[in-house]
């Protein structure tokens, strides 16, 4: 009879967690600034194909905020996860045999 074990190690996956929070802060402050960005370049860029070209890229950065709080969502249900299944580790005190 063999013996198997489910372990989620928490603390391998934690370094790559803070990277990823730390990246997703940095994509942030980098998408808030291109914004303020666009908003003076606005005020002084004035015509028809300067509206095209803001339409654009106000689309763009739209797109790019979608994806930055979808990561920041996936990041978090990932601690939930983790944590989740240490505290059910916990509590389990033997291992099933298969």
């Amino acid at each position: 009879m063999s013996s198997y074990t489910i372990k989620v190690d928490g603390d391998a996956v934690s370094s790559s967690l803070d990277q990823l929070k730390s990246d997703l802060e940095e994509f942030e402050e980098v998408l808030l600034d291109l914004v303020q960005t666009s908003l003076l370049a606005k005020d002084h860029l004035k015509g028809k194909s300067y509206s095209k070209l803001f339409e654009s890229v106000d689309h763009l950065v739209e797109q790019q905020r979608e994806i930055l709080v979808f990561q920041q969502i996936v990041h978090e249900e990932i601690e939930n996860y983790i944590s989740e299944m240490e505290s059910a580790e916990q509590g389990c005190e033997s291992n099933f045999d298969v």
